[in-house]
């Protein structure tokens, strides 16, 4: 399999452990196609969750309409979850285009089904703290299926190969937290 992007983010050993693999992007309207729109901040990698979510607050600041509901399982029970189609972009450096000058940045735009979560941001800053970044929302398997995600505590490094797919991902439902 070849990968054809490397999304890094580098945080302070310390932060890793406190907060979690983040990484940088945005949630825009699911007609975007600029990684200019939306809402921008951090989502931290959850490998426990089968989707993805977004705050709730990214939802109604972008004016989203839920496309569905569905119940949620996780560790606080049942609870319905609104569902939102969005576009996710994370910024990228190309590994196999060749028209792209080493290091430079593209940006992966991810069409996905996604869950909310009312109050994300709000309740990881209130248990850990403030997190380098507004927190928007989670990426779950149905995003880390894509990719080989290389977890360094000792260096506070978080790297993310992912192949083509990740392009034009299956649109699975959100996440069951």
């Amino acid at each position: 399999m070849a990968f054809e992007f490397r999304i890094t983010n580098n945080l302070a050993p310390g932060d890793l452990t406190k907060f979690g693999p983040l990484i940088k992007g945005r949630v825009a309207l699911p007609t975007s196609k600029s990684p200019n729109d939306g809402v921008g901040g951090v989502f931290i990698l959850d490998t426990g969750a089968s989707g993805s979510s977004i705050d709730q607050s990214v939802a109604d600041e972008l004016g989203l309409k839920p496309t569905r509901t569905t119940t949620g399982h996780g560790l606080g029970g049942e609870t319905e979850i609104k569902c939102y189609r969005v576009m996710i972009f994370i910024p990228a450096v190309p590994l196999l285009m060749k028209d792209f000058p080493p290091g430079a940045l593209a940006v992966l735009g991810m069409p996905q089904e996604v869950g909310s979560v009312a109050g994300l941001h709000e309740g990881h800053e209130a248990t850990l703290g403030k997190p380098p970044g507004r927190l928007i929302g989670l990426l779950g398997r149905s995003f880390l299926q894509f990719t080989r995600t290389t977890y360094d505590g000792l260096t506070g490094t978080i790297t993310i190969e992912a192949d083509q797919t990740m392009r034009d991902p299956k649109l699975d439902g959100p996440s069951t937290l």
